[in-house]
């Protein structure tokens, strides 16, 4: 079989997915100091974000490290992933929807996932909590849709929205990972 290489763009683009997300779940990480939570419906595993004592400059901090942490690794684990698991430059879709759900089930969901979960507990600014929610509840809707569609990997920007709402809220290393 042969290796195929992806592109560096195509690198690119994940490495920056992965950051993104990182950046994402950083914006919720902390220990909130009041408790207060608020979730949103609009994910299918509702995000509860905390507040804390924070400042959004504090926030952004932290989330931004987390996605440039997220995104080290990430890039490790998806080099490893690419020695392990060749994809054919003659895969046919099914077989190349195949090798993207195992990439992310193995490697990009479950970093994610757990980028998610830090930001979420970081003890947002609560005056900027339903922004920190939509931005979460968008990346955790992008990650499932990626988890239902795996062939969908292979787009320019799996993570559009994430990164819309991460630009919003000045969270820059964060677009940087998801490619944004």
């Amino acid at each position: 079989m042969t290796k195929i290489h992806l592109s560096s763009r195509t690198k690119v683009l994940w490495a920056i997915s992965a950051v993104a997300l990182s950046a994402v779940l950083l914006a919720g990480c902390g220990a909130g100091s009041n408790g207060s939570t608020t979730t949103t419906p609009e994910a299918s595993d509702a995000i509860a974000v905390e507040t804390g004592s924070l400042s959004k400059t504090q926030f952004v901090s932290k989330a931004d490290t987390i996605c440039k942490e997220g995104k080290a690794r990430l890039d490790k684990a998806y080099t490893s992933y690419t020695h392990r698991e060749v994809l054919s430059p003659n895969s046919n879709d099914a077989e190349k929807a195949e090798w993207a759900e195992k990439l992310l089930s193995s490697v990009f969901g479950p970093e994610w996932e757990g980028e998610i979960e830090e930001i979420s507990s970081l003890g947002a600014p609560a005056s900027d909590q339903s922004e920190i929610v939509s931005f979460l509840a968008k990346f955790q809707q992008n990650l499932h849709e990626l988890e239902t569609h795996p062939a969908s990997f292979f787009e320019p920007s799996p993570f559009f929205e994430t990164t819309q709402a991460a630009r919003a809220y000045g969270l820059a290393d964060c677009v940087k990972s998801l490619g944004g």
